[in-house]
Protein backbone atom coordinates (compact mmCIF):
# COMPACT_ATOMS: atom_id res chain seq x y z
CA UNK A 1 0.00 0.00 0.00
CA UNK A 2 2.63 2.44 1.06
CA UNK A 3 4.54 1.74 -2.42
CA UNK A 4 1.59 2.28 -4.31
CA UNK A 5 1.02 5.84 -2.60
CA UNK A 6 4.76 6.62 -3.38
CA UNK A 7 4.27 5.53 -6.70
CA UNK A 8 1.36 7.58 -6.93
CA UNK A 9 3.14 10.54 -5.50
CA UNK A 10 5.92 9.99 -7.79
CA UNK A 11 3.33 9.78 -11.14
CA UNK A 12 1.87 13.37 -9.92
CA UNK A 13 5.27 14.74 -9.36
CA UNK A 14 6.22 14.30 -12.65
CA UNK A 15 2.72 14.93 -14.63
CA UNK A 16 1.05 17.87 -12.88
CA UNK A 17 3.72 20.30 -13.77
CA UNK A 18 3.37 19.34 -17.48
CA UNK A 19 -0.10 19.71 -17.44
CA UNK A 20 -0.26 22.71 -16.02
CA UNK A 21 2.24 23.84 -18.28
CA UNK A 22 -0.07 22.85 -21.85
CA UNK A 23 -3.28 24.10 -19.78
CA UNK A 24 -1.38 27.70 -19.72
CA UNK A 25 0.18 27.17 -23.74
CA UNK A 26 -3.09 25.79 -25.40
CA UNK A 27 -5.47 27.59 -23.16
CA UNK A 28 -7.55 24.52 -22.72
CA UNK A 29 -10.14 24.26 -19.55
CA UNK A 30 -9.04 21.50 -18.45
CA UNK A 31 -6.96 18.36 -19.07
CA UNK A 32 -7.06 14.65 -17.83
CA UNK A 33 -4.78 11.74 -18.54
CA UNK A 34 -4.86 7.91 -17.45
CA UNK A 35 -1.71 6.34 -16.58
CA UNK A 36 -0.40 3.44 -14.55
CA UNK A 37 -4.90 2.91 -13.78
CA UNK A 38 -4.72 6.28 -11.96
CA UNK A 39 -6.42 9.33 -13.20
CA UNK A 40 -4.90 12.60 -12.99
CA UNK A 41 -7.02 16.13 -14.51
CA UNK A 42 -5.94 19.38 -14.10
CA UNK A 43 -8.22 22.25 -14.56
CA UNK A 44 -7.90 25.68 -15.11
CA UNK A 45 -10.38 27.95 -12.78
CA UNK A 46 -12.39 31.24 -13.36
CA UNK A 47 -9.56 33.08 -11.80
CA UNK A 48 -6.49 32.38 -13.76
CA UNK A 49 -5.12 29.60 -10.68
CA UNK A 50 -4.37 25.81 -11.81
CA UNK A 51 -5.99 23.60 -9.71
CA UNK A 52 -5.22 19.62 -9.57
CA UNK A 53 -8.34 18.03 -8.68
CA UNK A 54 -10.10 14.64 -8.77
CA UNK A 55 -13.07 13.61 -10.61
CA UNK A 56 -16.25 13.90 -8.78
CA UNK A 57 -18.02 11.25 -7.55
CA UNK A 58 -20.70 9.81 -9.83
CA UNK A 59 -22.69 8.01 -6.84
CA UNK A 60 -25.24 9.45 -4.64
CA UNK A 61 -26.24 8.68 -1.18
CA UNK A 62 -27.35 4.88 -0.87
CA UNK A 63 -25.92 3.59 -3.88
CA UNK A 64 -28.25 5.21 -6.20
CA UNK A 65 -26.90 7.04 -9.11
CA UNK A 66 -26.66 10.58 -8.91
CA UNK A 67 -28.74 12.93 -11.60
CA UNK A 68 -26.10 14.05 -13.99
CA UNK A 69 -25.75 18.06 -14.04
CA UNK A 70 -26.73 19.82 -16.42
CA UNK A 71 -24.30 20.93 -19.72
CA UNK A 72 -21.86 23.98 -18.62
CA UNK A 73 -20.29 25.88 -21.03
CA UNK A 74 -17.44 24.48 -20.98
CA UNK A 75 -19.20 20.71 -22.12
CA UNK A 76 -20.43 22.84 -25.02
CA UNK A 77 -16.73 23.22 -25.96
CA UNK A 78 -16.01 19.33 -25.95
CA UNK A 79 -16.45 17.45 -29.30
CA UNK A 80 -15.70 13.51 -29.13
CA UNK A 81 -13.98 12.13 -31.91
CA UNK A 82 -15.69 8.56 -32.47
CA UNK A 83 -14.45 5.58 -34.48
CA UNK A 84 -16.40 5.16 -38.21
CA UNK A 85 -15.57 0.86 -37.85
CA UNK A 86 -14.76 -1.76 -35.45
CA UNK A 87 -10.94 -2.71 -36.07
CA UNK A 88 -7.74 -1.60 -34.82
CA UNK A 89 -7.35 2.20 -34.42
CA UNK A 90 -3.63 4.26 -35.85
CA UNK A 91 -3.74 8.14 -34.21
CA UNK A 92 -2.45 10.50 -36.87
CA UNK A 93 1.28 11.83 -36.08
CA UNK A 94 -0.30 14.86 -34.48
CA UNK A 95 -2.62 13.65 -32.09
CA UNK A 96 -1.76 14.26 -28.67
CA UNK A 97 -2.64 15.97 -25.63
CA UNK A 98 -2.49 19.73 -26.46
CA UNK A 99 -2.18 19.05 -30.19
CA UNK A 100 -4.27 21.24 -32.88
CA UNK A 101 -6.96 19.73 -34.73
CA UNK A 102 -8.69 21.41 -37.87
CA UNK A 103 -11.90 20.09 -38.85
CA UNK A 104 -11.86 18.04 -41.34
CA UNK A 105 -8.69 16.76 -40.79
CA UNK A 106 -7.21 13.23 -41.19
CA UNK A 107 -7.32 12.31 -37.39
CA UNK A 108 -6.85 8.53 -37.39
CA UNK A 109 -7.53 5.40 -39.59
CA UNK A 110 -8.99 2.21 -38.50
CA UNK A 111 -7.70 -1.09 -40.19
CA UNK A 112 -10.70 -3.42 -40.90
CA UNK A 113 -9.18 -6.24 -42.37
CA UNK A 114 -6.43 -4.75 -43.88
CA UNK A 115 -8.46 -1.77 -44.74
CA UNK A 116 -8.05 1.69 -43.84
CA UNK A 117 -10.82 3.18 -42.98
CA UNK A 118 -10.46 7.01 -42.73
CA UNK A 119 -11.36 8.77 -39.06
CA UNK A 120 -12.07 12.98 -39.67
CA UNK A 121 -12.36 15.46 -37.36
CA UNK A 122 -16.06 17.07 -37.30
CA UNK A 123 -14.36 20.27 -35.13
CA UNK A 124 -11.49 22.75 -34.91
CA UNK A 125 -9.98 22.33 -31.16
CA UNK A 126 -6.94 21.03 -28.95
CA UNK A 127 -6.92 17.42 -28.15
CA UNK A 128 -8.12 17.67 -24.07
CA UNK A 129 -7.94 13.74 -23.38
CA UNK A 130 -6.69 10.67 -25.41
CA UNK A 131 -8.87 7.79 -24.65
CA UNK A 132 -6.94 5.04 -26.74
CA UNK A 133 -3.44 4.72 -28.50
CA UNK A 134 -2.21 3.69 -31.65
CA UNK A 135 -2.74 -0.27 -32.12
CA UNK A 136 -5.53 -0.87 -29.58
CA UNK A 137 -8.70 -2.37 -31.03
CA UNK A 138 -11.71 0.16 -31.36
CA UNK A 139 -15.65 -0.32 -31.75
CA UNK A 140 -17.86 1.48 -34.20
CA UNK A 141 -18.90 4.67 -32.47
CA UNK A 142 -16.25 4.33 -29.31
CA UNK A 143 -14.31 7.32 -28.31
CA UNK A 144 -11.00 8.08 -29.77
CA UNK A 145 -10.32 11.43 -28.15
CA UNK A 146 -12.15 14.69 -26.74
CA UNK A 147 -11.34 18.16 -28.40
CA UNK A 148 -12.08 20.89 -27.16
CA UNK A 149 -13.07 23.98 -28.98
CA UNK A 150 -10.81 27.44 -27.85
CA UNK A 151 -12.47 30.85 -29.13
CA UNK A 152 -14.42 31.44 -32.02
CA UNK A 153 -11.89 31.60 -34.78
CA UNK A 154 -10.32 28.26 -37.02
CA UNK A 155 -7.13 26.41 -35.89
Amino acid sequence: MAHDTERLGDLLDSLVPVLVERLHETGLGEIEIERDGATVRVRAEDLGAFVASAPAPTVARGGVPATPAAPTAADERRHPVRSTAVGFVKLAPDIHVGGKVANGSLVATVDVLGVAVEVRADHSGIVAKLRCASGDPVEYGQELFLLESVGEGKL
